[in-house]
């Protein structure tokens, strides 16, 4: 590149890592990689506390109807007569 005054040298391009340090490419590289990884960890284990909620959730409600479901056949047989054999008294 050239100004009024002759040719203008090339500033040198210094690499460096999220932590600021000097670093060639490939540490570059592997600090990019590092850092992903953590962003991924933190994202899956986020969403693996929120299913972890959810499923004991679910399955606090299939409890509670299955219980639900059984108290009222019982309820429904004995206001039949029906014993626990299925046979009439």
């Amino acid at each position: 590149m050239k100004d009024l005054f002759g040719e203008i040298p090339q500033r040198k391009l210094y690499i460096r890592t999220s932590n600021g340090r000097f670093a060639n490419a490939e540490m570059v590289r592997i600090d990019k990689a590092r850092h992903d990884a953590e962003m991924y960890k933190k994202m899956y284990f986020s969403l693996l506390s929120t299913t972890i909620g959810l499923s004991k959730a679910l399955r606090r409600k299939n409890q509670m109807i299955y219980q639900l479901a059984t108290t009222l056949q019982a309820d429904a047989g004995k206001a039949l007569g029906v014993t626990q054999e299925g046979t009439a008294r």
